[in-house]
């Protein structure tokens, strides 16, 4: 079995969303944590997702800027096992779309 270091997952992920997902525009707002990206909408200013790399999965917080029931703005927490799973749940969101 290979084994892929996070920074590599994180970047074949970087290249799954820039083809999957064309409302998605990075920001630097990861760039101090290593194991996560962070993507806001270029359709809807206020729908923002923080995604974080672990072993397993590809955690997914769904963030909505006009909602502040957390603290984080975080409307739903997602998690997905493949590539284009995740970068589906990131289009669909930053796309408009409701919580999955």
């Amino acid at each position: 079995m290979k084994v892929i270091h996070k920074t590599e997952l994180l970047e074949q992920l970087r290249d799954f969303i820039r083809l999957k997902a064309p409302n998605a525009i990075e920001t630097g707002r990861a760039e101090a944590d290593l194991p996560a990206l962070s993507y806001q909408s270029t359709s809807h200013p206020n729908k923002h997702v923080w995604i974080d790399v672990d072993a397993d999965e590809i955690g997914i917080d769904l963030e909505d800027w006009n909602t502040d029931d957390e603290w984080d703005n975080t409307v739903s927490h997602e998690t997905a096992t493949t590539l284009e799973d995740a970068a589906r749940v990131i289009e669909e969101w930053l796309a408009g779309g409701r919580v999955l």
